[in-house]
């Protein structure tokens, strides 16, 4: 195991009703001006703008508004709302959305605590990856819409460059949200494919934990397992039932558990999957999840040939439901990556890059997007430059 330290100061709020405490919440932190952030309108559909706006009202606050922020949330956007901040003097921002949203948000609030120029902000924060040294930002909040990201309990985001074809990753430990109003009733309304999107997003978040060399930290894998199985065992309720409200709520908490920095504590991750998927997703715009359902049993074929040890692998039949008995190591191992690839076509889910448009002759520089200026990724196995192209080539199918 390695060293770890962990520190949180997320106020959960996790059930139906629970927007009521927003408002308190509020007051009690004596905040003045609020941005309220969201996507293209499906809260106003739902009730859940009316309810926040209820709540800030509440408090009495000054709202703010910033809508159209696009599920793979875009630099320019971020830049938008730094002005918006800067010029109201906004000292808390309410994300009001999926991760995507909350993605946004954080980057948003350390760009507020940047002194440079907007057009500088990308190349000496975020491609920099310096999102840490910001000293002063604006204090975030979410009302979840989406089980996904676990955004709502972490430090990171991801921000998209359509220009540069860069989707990279930004992180403080200040924009950790302040509070999360986490109400599984808030998601009945979504759209089944953006549900199956989140189940995929939370299952990869703990495989990629799962997957290190640190074999040695037994509670932080036995967590993960426990969370990949909530996943597998829920997802078949949740595709046919819009409104139950338990595997709404064991969707919701899984997610949130999943990128916590807790249940992965004691171990280095691989996310050599999370990389490469960035990369394609920053080529072809697609939904983050349906690039990690295409390349990650693609992933696992690969790396499980140079495996030392298959023990990682053969714990996972037990989150697939595989029975053991009879059966070799090896083909147990061949039955864990098919029934990975079987859930995610159960989902919904396409198999392969052509399927999601990714063009043959842009491997090359997704490559070069994926390693990120280094000469390997990954955790679990190294993966240098040209294994990450043959994964990329095997995803593309027969």
């Amino acid at each position: 195991m390695i060293n770890f330290n962990i520190k949180r100061d997320t106020l959960i709020c996790f059930g139906k009703g629970e927007i009521s405490k927003l408002g308190d919440f509020i007051k009690s932190k004596g905040y003045y001006n609020v941005l309220l952030t969201y996507g293209f309108g499906s809260i106003k559909k739902n009730g859940v703008y009316d309810a926040s706006i209820a709540q800030l009202k509440n408090a009495g606050v000054k709202i703010f508004e910033l809508s159209g922020i696009d599920p793979n949330p875009r630099i320019e956007t971020v830049l938008k709302g730094r002005n918006i901040c800067k010029e109201n003097n906004i000292d808390f921002i309410l994300a009001v959305g999926g991760g995507s949203v909350l993605d946004c948000s954080k980057a948003i609030s350390i760009a507020t605590g940047y002194k440079g120029k907007d057009e500088d902000f990308w190349t000496e924060i975020i491609a920099s990856f310096k999102g840490d040294t910001i000293e002063k930002v604006v204090d975030v909040g979410v009302v979840l819409t989406l089980a996904a990201t676990g955004s709502e309990m972490n430090s990171g985001g991801v921000i998209s460059n359509l220009t540069t074809k860069e989707k990279l990753p930004i992180s403080s430990s200040l924009v950790v949200p302040k509070i999360a109003i986490l109400d599984p009733s808030y998601t009945f309304s979504v759209p089944k494919n953006q549900i199956a999107a989140g189940i995929v997003d939370s299952f990869s978040h703990c495989l990629e934990q799962y997957f290190s060399k640190e074999n040695n930290f037994i509670p932080s894998d036995y967590m993960l397992l426990g969370l990949m199985k909530c996943l597998v065992q829920n997802a078949n309720v949740l595709m046919k039932e819009n409104n139950n409200y338990i595997a709404h709520a064991n969707l919701m908490w899984t997610a949130t558990m999943a990128l916590n920095n807790i249940t992965g504590a004691g171990k280095n991750g691989d996310w050599s999957v999370h990389f490469i998927e960035h990369a394609v997703s920053a080529f072809y715009d697609i939904t983050h999840a349906v690039g990690l359902a295409v390349l990650t049993p693609y992933w696992m074929e690969y790396v499980v040939k140079d495996a030392d040890n298959l023990s990682k692998f053969v714990a996972l039949a037990d989150v697939f439901g595989i029975d053991k008995n009879g059966i070799s190591e090896k083909e147990l191992v061949n039955k864990v990556i098919s029934e990975c690839r079987k859930f995610f076509d159960g989902l919904g889910m396409p198999d392969n890059l052509q399927k999601v448009g990714a063009k043959i002759e842009d491997i090359d520089g997704m490559v070069v997007s994926s390693l990120r200026g280094s000469d390997k990724i990954g955790n679990f196995k190294d993966l240098y430059a040209s294994d990450v192209k043959n994964i990329l080539i095997n995803a593309f199918g027969k």
